[in-house]
């Protein structure tokens, strides 16, 4: 295969195992997979001269990479049609020694609009992750899958010093659309710092959130995120309330919580978000009444919720002074009801 120089496009059918010697495929346009390791494909330095790689790559088996200098020579930085990027660990593994360093030596181009980090063991951001910025007319999502080692989200994840103002700096300054999942070990999430103004400094242009399988997760800061639109969290079994208080929401329009067995109430001031149109609440099994104040969300279409036992939950204190278009209580004896999430996912990962 190596001899095929002219070869543009090459797509393997499996993620574990590609053929050796790629590199030397420089014409190559398309390679969605590039597998690291002497008995699954080769040095990731292979990478290295194959600059008219477009559209996305995924690297797997990154243990493979030794350190920092190794991993920069896959040259992402060269790579300016690349515009969406997976990078995977091998999960399951419990030691680690050079995650974090490995990471930062993967920089790729700044003009990057996908990034996806897999079973990664570190326990900060790389810098240049901070930093990443977009075209205006650009999009950039972010996806942190089973990064079971992080306990924390606080400053020192954001690479901020300890204090309660950011000291000018602003991480993820073009930050669209953020995934965090199966962060089976994060317990506490810290509310990121503010400028003097009282602005949060970190994903300030974020309007996507969606939380995932979290299970230890037991609270999330709300700050000012008056540019967030969805907001979608599923399966965090510890988390018994929202927010610690609620800021600026003006933009929020859909709003999806599942199975959250310990939350009992919607957090107060929710009629404040004068934009929100959709809300669906499913397995939150402890969740007792939904509050009054709903009828003052005149912007209000679809409202679903699920519950699991009728006495549970009574929707008629809410009076609506205009139609909803959608208006749905499903009552369930004795079981669970879940409602599809077609509408509240977030822009698709790396297909």
């Amino acid at each position: 295969m190596c001899n095929l120089i002219s070869l543009r496009h090459v797509v393997f059918s499996r993620d574990d195992h590609m053929p050796s010697m790629v590199g030397r495929l420089t014409c190559l346009e398309t390679l969605p997979l590039f597998v690291v390791g002497p008995n699954r494909g080769g040095s990731i330095q292979e990478l290295e001269c194959l600059n008219q790689l477009s559209g996305k790559l995924e690297i797997n088996h990154l243990e493979e990479v030794s350190d920092k200098e190794e991993a920069k020579k896959s040259n992402l930085q060269k790579k300016t049609k690349i515009k969406a990027l997976r990078f995977t660990w091998s999960d399951g593994r419990e030691i680690t020694s050079n995650d974090e360093e490995v990471l930062e030596g993967l920089e790729p181009h700044p003009n990057i609009e996908i990034i996806e980090i897999n079973n990664y063991l570190g326990e900060k951001f790389p810098s240049w992750l901070l930093m990443m910025k977009i075209p205006n007319d650009g999009d950039s999502f972010s996806v942190f899958d089973n990064w079971w080692k992080i306990r924390c989200i606080g400053n020192e994840f954001y690479g901020i010093d300890d204090g309660s103002t950011s000291n000018g700096v602003r991480p993820f300054p073009a930050l669209k659309d953020l995934y965090f999942g199966s962060m089976k070990s994060l317990v506490e999430w810290k509310a990121p710092p503010v400028d003097e103004g009282g602005e949060t400094v970190v994903f300030s242009c974020l309007e996507v959130l969606a939380i995932r399988k979290c299970p230890r997760l037991t609270k999330i800061p709300s700050s000012n995120r008056s540019s967030l639109v969805r907001l979608e969290i599923v399966d965090c079994e510890e988390l018994s309330y929202l927010f610690d208080e609620l800021h600026s929401f003006s933009s929020l329009e859909k709003i999806s919580i599942g199975g959250c067995s310990k939350l009992t109430c919607l957090p107060n001031g929710l009629n404040s978000f004068t934009s929100l149109e959709t809300l669906n609440i499913f397995r939150c099994e402890a969740l007792t009444s939904v509050p009054e104040y709903l009828s003052e969300l005149h912007s209000l279409t679809r409202l679903e919720i699920i519950v699991s036992k009728y006495e549970f939950f009574s929707g008629e204190n809410i009076r609506r002074p205009h139609p909803i278009e959608v208006f749905k209580h499903r009552w369930f004896l004795g079981g669970v009801g879940f409602f599809p999430l077609s509408e509240f996912n977030p822009r698709p990962l790396i297909p």
